[in-house]
């Protein structure tokens, strides 16, 4: 059988809001990237998950309940770092109450530890709510219409338990293919040449990773921004350093091998030695940025 989706674009941008409906079902996703927090208004009861990554711990998620989702959504951009994506899921019928939302935040937060596809951000454990036996039946409904939600308008799979012998095939298929890109597409190669640096690499995907090629150097070491030390890509650069990724040479860092960031500016943070937007740094050889290309 099949389910129908319907995804609108709610800024007519492809990187904007999205907002995801289910045919026949009473539940929406409101997705929302960081960048895009001071425009979200959808100020109701709703359970919903935080996604980012960083480089040391890997694919990093929370799972949380409110009563105010807009205000919510404000004070984690405030106080939470890891995070680059939120996912709302609100009833189209305003039918969820806080009972309701906690039970569905526990069932998410067990799921997801059990599949341990993610490493959960929360500091305590959501407490299951008591509802009645019908009311939970229909909420476990609702709890398979977000992993479907998740997975058919998102391509993530929170939910699904790893199987490690296919994550081993399915990385060595990435690393083939991505030797096939450092070979084929020279086109797609963008660099970072100011403040002394000399970097160059190629976007994956979707722009969730961004490769930094062997040979590359950062910015001078003495010009590093006052506020490197404070940002996680300081964090990365030591542990860069101890793996033998990089090497200081001349009071530059050199790449000694070929890396994958989890995110562009996660790369030419380090690059240049400071906070920075990757999409706005890295730029193909017409000088176009990437977030020029993407528009």
């Amino acid at each position: 059988m099949s389910i129908a989706l319907q995804i609108l674009l709610n800024d007519e941008e492809i990187d904007g809001k999205k907002t995801v409906y289910v045919a026949n079902r009473d539940i929406r996703c409101e997705y929302v990237p960081r960048h895009k927090v001071s425009t979200f208004k959808s100020d109701y009861v709703a359970v919903y998950l935080l996604i980012g990554s960083d480089e040391e711990q890997g694919d990093l998620i929370y799972v949380g309940e409110t009563e105010e989702a807009a205000i919510r959504l404000l004070n984690h951009d405030k106080k939470k770092e890891f995070w680059d994506y939120a996912y709302f899921f609100f009833s189209n019928t305003h039918n969820l109450n806080k009972a309701d939302v906690k039970f569905l935040e526990a069932k998410i937060y067990q799921a997801i530890k059990e599949a341990g596809r993610y490493k959960l951000e929360n500091a305590s454990i959501p407490k299951e709510s008591h509802v009645h036996d019908i009311r939970q039946s229909e909420l476990m409904d609702m709890f398979k219409t977000i992993e479907f939600i998740l997975g058919g308008a998102f391509n993530l799979l929170p939910f699904k338990k790893v199987d490690l012998q296919l994550e081993v095939n399915e990385t060595k298929e990435k690393i083939n293919h991505l030797q096939q890109q450092l070979d084929e597409l020279e086109k797609e190669t963008f660099y970072m040449t100011q403040k002394g640096a000399d970097a160059k690499g190629y976007l994956l995907g979707e722009g969730k990773k961004f490769v930094v090629l062997k040979g590359s150097k950062t910015a001078s070491i003495e010009k590093a921004a006052n506020s490197f030390k404070e940002i996680s890509a300081a964090t990365n650069l030591e542990r860069l350093k101890k793996q033998g990724v990089l090497q200081e040479i001349d009071g530059y860092y050199q790449f000694n091998e070929t890396h994958i960031f989890n995110s562009p500016s996660g790369a030419s943070d380090l690059i240049y030695l400071g906070a920075t937007n990757g999409w706005k740094e890295w730029k193909n050889k017409e000088g176009e940025s990437l977030e020029k290309l993407r528009e």
